[in-house]
């Protein structure tokens, strides 16, 4: 990026945002879940927060599809 002083930054990554090396918060998965539900199936954020907190349970749930089904 070249600032209006002339000066340049450059900056760099060798890793990928959600890799083992730099993974993402439950936060930011959640605000990701959200904005991809919102687009994709104009879900609301109370939609995306019931969905995202079935698929955290879902090993417990003892019908899993039933779980989601209802989420």
């Amino acid at each position: 990026m070249r600032l209006r002083n002339g000066k340049s930054i450059e900056a760099s990554s060798t890793t990928i945002k959600g890799s083992p090396e730099e993974p993402v918060s439950d936060d930011e998965l959640d605000e990701k879940l959200r904005g991809c539900l919102a687009v994709g199936l104009g879900a609301s954020p109370e939609q995306a927060r019931r969905l995202a907190e079935t698929v955290r349970r879902l090993e417990r749930a003892p019908d899993a599809a039933q779980a989601l089904v209802e989420a």
